[in-house]
């Protein structure tokens, strides 16, 4: 059974998520280099905190990973879903947890596509295939490592 475009699928997350990647530091990468003091800051144009941001990138590879496993009664564990509210004072020990949190999703969301072949990707899941959603979600991945990188450096600066 061929796995040729679900292999490209799999490396192409893996390198979003853990790199190396050409473009950059990939999502764990940034991730892991914030510490909580900066991942609470909310700059003053910025719709969401870095700590926001993970929570959303770990929600959304929860979702993708649900829909793709057909797994419809599965909840995220903080609400509101989509953006949990982070805390508003630093806390290293929640701080640790939702980056061991992001780290499981993103882990159980690799190790499904490890399994997945070339016809699985056709198939839906949810609005969109399981190809388009393997894609999106590494998108989803790289877009918010520029983004809260390009936060961090900021908040180094003091540009507040």
């Amino acid at each position: 059974m061929s796995r040729i475009r679900a292999t490209a699928l799999e490396d192409l997350l893996a390198e979003a998520w853990t790199g190396p990647a050409w473009h950059g530091p990939a999502l764990r990468e940034v991730v892991h280099s914030l510490a909580p003091e900066q991942a609470i800051v909310r700059l003053r144009d910025a719709s969401h905190s870095p700590w926001a941001l993970i929570l959303h990138a770990a929600y959304w590879k929860h979702r993708v990973r649900c829909r793709i496993a057909n797994e419809r009664g599965s909840r995220f564990a903080r609400k509101p879903s989509n953006f949990p509210a982070p805390p508003r004072e630093p806390d290293v020990t929640r701080w640790r947890e939702d980056l061991a949190g992001l780290d499981t999703h993103a882990e159980a969301l690799l190790a499904l596509a490890a399994t997945l072949r070339d016809r699985d990707l056709d198939r839906p899941a949810g609005r969109y295939t399981v190809e388009a959603s393997l894609r999106g979600i590494a998108l989803h991945d790289l877009y918010h490592a520029g983004q809260i990188r390009m936060l961090q450096r900021m908040i180094e600066r003091k540009q507040l």
